[in-house]
């Protein structure tokens, strides 16, 4: 089934617009009349008819709306942009299809790209929810500043920063079922020493994701994938 994006809607109607509504009216052919299936990303599926098109947007009419709840917990990564774009790209992508539901970057002193393109990340992951058929849409954020990121992290319930120094226990066993979790994950090279004591500081528990040396993106979705596991074992 196609399904097509929007966060443009109201009681009894769904906006398209953008590369949503070329898709539909220019690769699709979609016209007046034609039902069409459009997901919001917090959860809700809209079954609709087209009943608007204009040269840059339509209007479908909500026949009916169904609306799921999360399958999971609140799970996020809070991770160092790479310097190749591609890899923190592929990280989002991946990320969404498995199912995170937020993505923060987070600048560090260590961290070699100073500039994201947001707006191409959101895009990303609007395709990877819809092939991946999830309802979803992870929040995505940037904190250029270090001390702005760790005050807005502080507000999870669990905290936890990967890093490659000594002293750490594996991931596996700070993980808490049905909590809110932030795991934070470093440039190439590693947070500072600085950084790491003030993450402590702030709450955040220093944890390992293994002996192997893993990239920035693979260590984020390394991560991911454990806290999805860990909560299909405690619920």
């Amino acid at each position: 089934m196609i399904v097509f994006y929007s966060d443009k809607f109201d009681d009894r109607h769904v906006y398209l617009a953008d590369d949503e509504f070329l898709h539909c009216t220019k690769v699709l052919r979609k016209n007046m009349g034609d039902p069409i299936t459009v997901i919001n990303g917090r959860g809700t599926i809209f079954s609709c008819l087209i009943t608007s098109v204009s040269k840059n947007s339509l209007t479908a009419t909500i026949l009916r709306s169904e609306t799921h709840e999360p399958r999971h917990n609140h799970f996020a990564i809070a991770i160092s942009p790479t310097k190749n774009i591609d890899r923190i790209e592929w990280f989002v992508e991946k990320a969404t299809e498995i199912g995170i539901t937020e993505i923060i970057l987070q600048m560090t002193k260590r961290t070699e790209r100073s500039r994201v393109k947001m707006d191409r990340l959101e895009k990303i992951m609007i395709s990877a929810m819809k092939q991946s058929k999830t309802l979803h849409l992870p929040e995505l954020h940037l904190f250029e500043s270090w001390k702005d990121g760790l005050e807005t992290l502080s507000k999870f319930e669990v905290k936890l920063i990967a890093h490659c120094e000594e002293q750490t226990q594996p991931i596996q066993e700070e993980l808490g079922a049905g909590l809110h979790t932030v795991v934070m994950i470093g440039p190439e090279g590693d947070f500072t020493p600085e950084e790491i004591q003030q993450a402590l500081a702030h709450g955040f528990k220093p944890v390992s994701l293994g002996s192997a040396r893993l990239r920035t993106e693979t260590a984020g979705l390394y991560a991911l994938t454990v806290m999805h596991q860990s909560s299909f074992f405690t619920k």
